[in-house]
This record gives C-alpha cells, structure tokens and sequence, in this order.
C-alpha cells in the first residue's frame, strides 16, 4: 500500500486477491478471485 491512512470519498475499480494479503483480510475476502469494488464515503484504515 501506499503508506497513506485516508482515501477518496468516491472509487470503484476491481480487486484480485491471489492469497491470505493483509488487503485481503482488511475488506474481509476469504476466498481468492476477482472482484469489483465500490467505496463511497470516507474510510481511514486503522
């Protein structure tokens, strides 16, 4: 990541979790695989 804490209020994209990442454990993706995402506020990850 890039070391920031707080992020745009409004984003989508696709994440590709290939393993068991700190990424992946953050949004709560057990599974590997392709996914589309939307954020829509703010969220600062702690």
């Amino acid at each position: 990541m890039c070391g920031g804490t707080a992020f745009v209020d409004d984003w989508d994209g696709v994440v590709v979790v290939l393993d068991n990442s700190e990424l992946a454990a953050r949004l709560k993706f057990a599974k590997k695989g392709m996914f589309a995402l939307k954020v829509s506020g703010s969220y600062v990850f702690k």
